[in-house]
């Protein structure tokens, strides 16, 4: 049962990466059509996310073949680890642009859709994992891989609050309530991500 639960797992998180690669993409064509550092800066977010879910997938592949699993799993955690705190400064930029109101004012209705459509799939994408994985069998990767999907949950609400109030239009007690959720959330993201690099996990099987 857990080496169903555990298969099932690994093709979800793949097709979750193709996921996060397509909108990745898309906010990338966007920054360049509007010219908007906004979208650019979470273009670079989710590439960062996407190399270190990629990392993580092609590590537990290897880890099926490879002798000195502890070893080679140490190495992808710690590698993995510091991608994510990487990925959670890059986040700093958007952030700042949210509080400071320097987001693109005529996103049309679009890019709302489609946030929407992605904020929706990652909450309840994180929802089923987390209640599948309590019953699958656990290690260090797996749980790295779960605080991936928390923090690309996180970042995709931030960016659907934000592209809402911009497509209904903006007034201050909104523009400030904005500006503290994203601090909020950020600061969630950075703290997940640092913990991440300085607990001790176990790496073996």
């Amino acid at each position: 049962m857990k080496n169903e639960i555990k298969i099932i797992l690994k093709h979800k998180a793949v097709f979750s990466l193709g996921i996060t690669v397509v909108f990745a993409l898309y906010n990338g064509f966007l920054g360049i059509s509007r010219l908007s550092l906004w979208y650019g800066s979470f273009c670079v977010f989710y590439l960062l996310l996407a190399a270190v879910r990629g990392t993580v997938l092609l590590t537990e592949k290897k880890l099926q073949v490879k002798n000195e699993k502890e070893k080679f799993a140490r190495k992808a955690y710690i590698a993995g680890s510091v991608i994510m705190v990487i990925l959670s400064l890059s986040l700093a930029l958007p952030v700042s642009l949210a509080v400071i109101m320097k987001r693109p004012v005529d996103i049309g209705i679009t890019p709302a859709i489609a946030m929407a459509a992605y904020t929706t799939y990652k909450v309840t994408s994180v929802c089923v994992r987390l209640k599948k994985q309590r019953r699958a069998e656990k290690n260090s990767l797996s749980r790295l891989l779960g605080t991936i999907n928390v923090t690309d949950a996180l970042v995709s609400v931030l960016m659907l609050q934000n592209t809402l109030i911009t497509a209904m239009g903006e007034n201050e007690k909104m523009l400030t309530l904005s500006a503290v959720t994203s601090g909020v959330i950020y600061g969630v993201i950075l703290v997940i991500c640092v913990c991440n690099v300085v607990t001790k996990k176990n790496f073996g099987e």
